[in-house]
């Protein structure tokens, strides 16, 4: 007797080898994801901090506001400026669990550090 077509065993075999491709491909995307987005965020405030530098050799202050970056994965803040100092503030639209949810950058360092090498 001749059987044309897949047996129940086989298509769940071919199901689990779908999944298993799936939930990599998932994680994999995720993570480039994540990565794109600390990179948008890293390049960001590296602008903003030019744009600092520039205000100050202007004005000899730094800016309390600057133009404003818009990207819908994470916001961008100027918490503080005054004639010595200023602290951009970065953060992402999505908790990530990654500690590089919230990147600082002063006129004298760049916070957390380990999310800037």
């Amino acid at each position: 007797m001749k059987h044309n077509g897949m047996t129940l065993v086989e298509m769940a075999i071919v199901l689990a080898i779908c999944g298993i491709l799936a939930a990599i491909g998932g994680a994999s995307y995720f993570s480039q994801s994540n990565t794109q987005r600390l990179y948008a965020m890293r390049a960001a405030l590296i602008h903003l901090e030019a744009e600092q530098a520039t205000q100050h050799l202007l004005t000899q202050r730094y800016a309390a506001s600057l133009p404003g970056v818009t990207d819908k994965r994470f916001s961008v803040q100027v918490v503080s400026a005054d004639s010595h100092d200023f602290t951009i503030k970065a953060i992402s639209a999505i908790d990530t669990d990654s500690g590089c949810d919230e990147l600082t950058i002063t006129s004298s360092s760049r916070q957390p550090a380990r999310c800037w090498q």
